[in-house]
């Protein structure tokens, strides 16, 4: 499990985070200021080597091991199975299933693939607040936070949301920009934590201008983390069927409205 974090965050209250217990790669003030101008002037940014080399390599063990539910949609409905399940399915059932995704992806927003739900199990019933709360403790600590508000230059940033995914053979994410009508999201950040991918095995972050065409992309590089302002049209590209590894990330987004509650701490 990720070590956990000492201290709490809420936009309506002060907060303390264990300076040793801190998890980041140091990042200098002309660090800061690089990255702050690269995303103003494109849009996004990658930075690399994000995590120390040990928590990095934790978390990865952590994602390997996590119980992951297969997700997809057909229009703005959003369906979720757990993997198992999915894998429980009789063949004629999976295909088709497998078929309609496909089909459906052809001419709208679609996506497919497994994820894990850090927020919801953070905030969930009961005292256990999930394998990765330590990692989702550490994207909410005041110097993280602080350091995202100087780079994206959005000071009412309050917390980062987040979930886990998995996108292996098939899996993908067809474009979109992100925008959403109840959440208040600044910026999108990817980590990437598979610890080899090759260029030929898909699974890309791609951006696109308006007429559709490809502006830019980033490959699934081993602890790095990738961010966008939002809205911003991008897609995660399909995942070859020869992909030889699994991609895996935790993603999500730094948002102005209050989290569900206190991050760290005693709920």
């Amino acid at each position: 499990m990720v070590p956990e974090l000492v201290g709490a965050i809420n936009c309506k209250g002060d907060t303390g985070v264990s300076e040793s217990m801190t998890m980041l790669q140091a990042i200098t003030q002309e660090e800061r200021n690089s990255r702050a101008s690269q995303l103003a002037e494109s849009g996004r940014l990658h930075m690399p080597d994000f995590l120390e080399n040990d928590t990095a390599a934790q978390l990865h063990r952590t994602l390997t091991d996590l119980e992951w539910i297969t997700v997809f949609n057909k229009g703005t409905d959003n369906y979720e199975m757990p993997r198992r399940n999915a894998m429980a399915m009789r063949e004629s059932e999976r295909d088709r299933l497998l078929a309609d995704i496909r089909s459906r992806a052809r001419s709208q927003y679609q996506f497919f693939y497994l994820r894990y739900p850090i927020v919801e199990s953070y905030f969930g019933e009961g005292e256990d607040r999930g394998p990765l709360a330590g990692f989702f403790e550490m994207m909410n600590a005041p110097e993280t936070l602080d350091v995202i508000r100087e780079i994206t230059g959005e000071p009412d940033i309050c917390w980062a949301d987040g979930q886990a995914t998995c996108f292996g053979p098939g899996h993908f994410l067809n474009q979109h920009d992100d925008r959403h009508d109840k959440h208040d999201r600044v910026a999108a950040y990817v980590l990437n934590l598979t610890p080899e991918w090759d260029v030929d095995w898909g699974g890309y972050l791609q951006f696109f201008d308006e007429r559709g065409d490809l502006t830019g992309g980033f490959r699934p590089r081993y602890n790095a983390l990738n961010m966008f302002t939002v809205p911003n049209r991008h897609s995660v590209e399909l995942v070859a069927p020869f992909a030889g590894a699994l991609r895996y990330s935790v993603t999500g987004w730094f948002r102005r409205d209050d989290p569900p509650g206190n991050i760290g701490g005693d709920s």
